[in-house]
């Protein structure tokens, strides 16, 4: 009887392990765009730790619930967090888009193709005013970020210190972004490989109590 008992056990976790298989899904991506620091709107006052050529870094966390990256569309709505890293870390900020007063401006989405290659950006996401910030490692108070190809792209005040990059345009070109995926689900063969392990593990278990018990 235990032994019929585990055995439908391990065939519940296969068959749950299978399930988890077929469901393989893409889940949060990221979008990174990479420049660096330039400063033509304020002249030359950086915000603290940012200095000229210094790396320019943006990171858009995304989940639309797609299960692929092939034919997707992540719109201002599907936007988890927004980080400014300049000179990998030296000053770094992570936004939430969504929270505070929202996106102010939000025109155009990342988009891919049948090969999960990006065929457009964002033309015109800016949050400004009542920033949403999840973690900063500054001193000074973000005021406004911009993803355009008119402003510099990230504000301390509105006239004070900011960051931008060399060509503005630069990050509405597709071409200049990369796309990946972060949360990957382990493949079908470490899902079986799981499922063997926990049945093994099982039924060597209920095999030491038993010796326990005859002792």
């Amino acid at each position: 009887m235990l032994r019929a008992i585990q055995l439908a056990v391990c065939v519940a976790v296969m068959a749950v392990m299978a399930v988890m298989a077929g469901q393989s899904q893409a889940g949060f991506v990221s979008a990174t765009f990479l420049s660096t620091a330039d400063n033509s709107e304020t002249k030359n006052s950086y915000v603290d730790n940012v200095s000229l050529g210094d790396q320019f870094k943006v990171v858009i966390v995304m989940d639309n619930g797609g299960s692929t990256l092939s034919n997707q569309t992540w719109g201002a709505n599907h936007v988890l967090s927004v980080t400014f890293d300049f000179n990998n870390g030296a000053h770094k900020t992570v936004f939430d888009p969504n929270g505070g007063d929202g996106f102010s401006a939000s025109v155009g989405s990342f988009v891919t193709n049948g090969l999960g290659q990006l065929t457009a950006v964002p033309s015109s996401w800016t949050d400004r005013d009542n920033l949403n910030v999840i973690s900063t490692n500054s001193t000074q108070t973000p005021f406004s970020w911009f993803l355009n190809d008119r402003n510099d792209k990230y504000y301390i005040s509105p006239l004070g210190p900011a960051v931008g990059i060399p060509s503005p345009i630069d990050n509405t070109i597709a071409s200049n972004w990369t796309i990946s995926t972060i949360a990957a689900v382990p493949e079908p063969s470490s899902l079986a490989l799981f499922g063997i392990g926990t049945c093994v593990a099982g039924v060597l278990a209920a095999r030491r109590r038993r010796r326990d018990q005859k002792q």
